[in-house]
C-alpha cells in the first residue's frame, strides 16, 4: 500500500536492492496454501503502475520477471483446463484466482513501460528465450486459453470449497485488454523492425 503514495513510492524505488528483494521473493519456493507470490506481483503491480517515476535500472530489473509471470500463467491455463466432463475443475486442480489475477494485472502495468511492451511484444507469439525453465507457450497463446477457460465463463459452478471459481468482470477486462494492447505493440515492434531492415 505504500506504493500508492507517491513520495513513498519514490523512496522505495531509489535503492535497486529493494526491488531486487522483490525479485528474490518471486523465485522462492512457496509452501502450500501460502499467498506471498501474490501479494508480491500485487506489490510490483503497484509499482509498475506509476510508470514515469520508475528509473530506467528499475524497469530493467522488473523486465526479467515477465518470463516468470508468463510461466505462472501457463500454469493457471493448465489447471483452469483440466475439468471433468461436467466442466468441474479434477481435485487438485484448482487455480488461486488471485494469484492468477495478479499474475494478469502485472503484466498490463508492465505493459506500459515501453522497455517491457517491447520485450513482451517479441514474447507475443513465441514463448520467451530463457535459460531457466522457460514457459513452452507464447503469451498471446497462454492469454488465449485463459480467455477461453473455466475462468472466463458467465455460468461456471464454484469451487468445491464454494469459493468463486471465475475472474471477476475487471479482471477479464484486464485480460481481454491486455492481449489487444499487446498485439498493437507486437505490430509496432514488427513494423519497426522491418523499417530497420529496409
Amino acid at each position: 500500500q505504500l506504493c500508492n503514495d507517491e513520495e513513498s513510492l519514490k523512496e522505495i524505488l531509489r535503492d535497486l536492492n529493494t526491488v531486487e528483494r522483490f525479485l528474490d521473493l518471486l523465485e522462492a519456493t512457496e509452501m502450500p496454501g501460502s499467498k506471498l507470490r501474490s501479494k508480491v506481483m500485487f506489490a510490483v503491480r503497484q509499482i509498475c503502475s506509476k510508470p514515469r517515476l520508475i528509473p530506467p535500472n528499475i524497469t530493467e530489473a522488473f523486465s526479467f520477471i515477465i518470463p516468470k509471470v508468463i510461466k505462472e500463467l501457463e500454469k493457471v491455463a493448465d489447471a483452469a483446463e483440466a475439468v471433468d466432463c461436467n466442466g468441474n475443475p479434477l481435485p487438485g486442480k484448482e487455480v488461486d484466482l488471485d494469484l492468477a489475477a495478479n499474475s494478469v494485472y502485472l503484466l498490463s502495468s508492465l505493459s506500459l513501460s515501453p522497455e517491457c511492451g517491447r520485450q513482451m511484444a517479441k514474447n507475443h507469439l513465441k514463448p520467451p528465450d530463457t535459460h531457466t525453465s522457460p514457459p513452452t507457450c507464447s503469451l498471446d497463446e497462454v492469454l488465449e486459453r485463459i480467455m477461453a477457460s473455466r475462468l472466463c465463463e458467465a455460468d461456471a459452478p464454484p469451487s468445491a470449497s464454494g469459493q468463486r471459481s471465475t475472474f471477476l468482470d475487471a479482471t477479464q477486462d484486464c485480460l481481454e485488454n491486455l492481449r489487444k494492447r499487446l498485439c498493437k505493440l507486437h505490430m509496432e515492434e514488427r513494423d519497426r523492425e522491418n523499417a530497420e531492415n529496409d
